[in-house]
């Protein structure tokens, strides 16, 4: 029977009831067989396994590291090409890398001093506007006090509008200031910019410093002040540009 199924090109009776009875038993020993041929070699080869897993850790930690160090380059450097973009109001620039930040001082460190013709007073600024005033000076490197310093140093400010309002401005946290009018009567609102008036040899007019937030007068002393929060962002200076 077997052999007049095979020359008809057929299988035969025979033949695939004993496929049916032994193959799922065969499947299953050969499945079985898998595993233990799995673990096996996972405990034998244990140790090589660890240190392929080590070596793949420290691969990853490597790529990480360098996808960090080149999006920290890419931000450097778009930093710097805008703070190259900038005005220079007449005046000699150099730009420095920002160095350290000192919050609770108000206060960073740039990395360029006396060598570059750094001097105490110059104004220092970032592609958003004015960051602050030089306060001492090295030969590498300098501090420099932020106009939101609650220190007692004001600066000559005014609403950019129509009809501008000016006043002295000065800071009052890390994150605001103040703008003193000198004419009550002009009128200011929320959202109107700040900039720099100009009425110093050192700063000249016209430096973005920040936007109204809102606006308070007090009539018995004869008072009108502003609110403003400063266009710079503390955590994200890295590159400025300083006039001389």
């Amino acid at each position: 029977m077997q052999t007049r199924a095979r020359n008809e090109g057929r299988i035969d009776p025979i033949s695939r009831f004993l496929t049916v009875i032994v193959a799922p038993p065969g499947q299953a020993l050969a499945s079985g067989a898998d595993r233990v041929r799995d673990f096996g070699y996972g405990i034998s080869n244990a140790n090589a396994l660890a240190e392929e897993n080590r070596r793949l850790k420290a691969s990853a930690l490597v790529i990480q590291t360098y996808s960090e160090t080149v999006e920290r380059l890419q931000r450097d450097l778009k930093s710097l090409e805008e703070v190259s973009g900038l005005p220079n109001h007449g005046k000699e620039t150099v730009i420095a890398p920002v160095w350290g930040l000192h919050p609770t001082e108000s206060q960073i460190t740039i990395g360029a001093g006396s060598k570059k013709g750094l001097m105490k007073g110059q104004p220092v600024l970032a592609p958003e506007g004015l960051v602050g005033i030089i306060q001492s000076v090295d030969a590498d490197r300098a501090k420099v006090q932020l106009i939101t310093s609650p220190l007692p140093f004001k600066i000559g400010a005014m609403v950019d509008g129509a009809v501008p309002a000016p006043g002295l401005i000065h800071g009052e946290a890390i994150d605001r200031l103040a703008l003193e009018f000198t004419d009550m009567n002009l009128e200011v609102k929320s959202g109107d910019g700040v900039v720099t008036s100009g009425f110093s040899d050192r700063i000249p007019r016209g430096i973005p410093i920040g936007r109204v937030v809102t606006v308070e007068k007090d009539p018995n002393f004869g008072r009108k002040t502003a609110l403003v929060f400063p266009y710079f962002q503390l955590g994200a200076l890295r590159q400025v540009v300083i006039l001389k």
